[in-house]
């Protein structure tokens, strides 16, 4: 269990080190997470100011489709965003409207021997 959370925090602290260095992916008012199979958040990076429903550091430990009161509809869409990443093994992007504001979910799978984790970007979309 140790060694799989140390080898969990390494991949998201890499994923982030290469895109901090691309650039490109992270735009100001993103968030993004690396979550373990269960969708529970394990570590987040906050990239500008998205005013925030609940705190970032209230988020790690949570299932991901449970933080925001989201309906049922949305909820579903997200769920599904996550269920066809991890049996296609392939980036998923899918959006959703919380409060008037659309925003962008961008899911990547990350498949390692201990277990299955995923990588999500979250940014409004413009």
């Amino acid at each position: 269990m140790f060694f799989r959370k140390i080898n969990s925090i390494f991949a998201f602290a890499f994923l982030v080190l290469i895109a901090s260095s691309v650039g490109s992916i992270f735009t100001a008012g993103s968030l993004s997470f690396y979550l373990n199979g269960d969708k529970q958040i394990e570590s987040y990076n906050a990239f500008g100011d998205m005013g925030y429903f609940v705190g970032p550091n209230e988020f790690v430990g949570q299932d991901i489709t449970t933080i925001l009161p989201l309906s049922d509809e949305v909820q579903a869409i997200i769920c599904a965003g996550f269920e066809q990443a991890r049996k296609e093994d392939k980036v998923v992007t899918v959006t959703y409207d919380f409060k008037g504001i659309n925003y962008t979910v961008e899911i990547t799978p990350l498949k390692c021997e201990m277990s299955d984790s995923f990588f999500v970007k979250v940014w409004e979309t413009k």
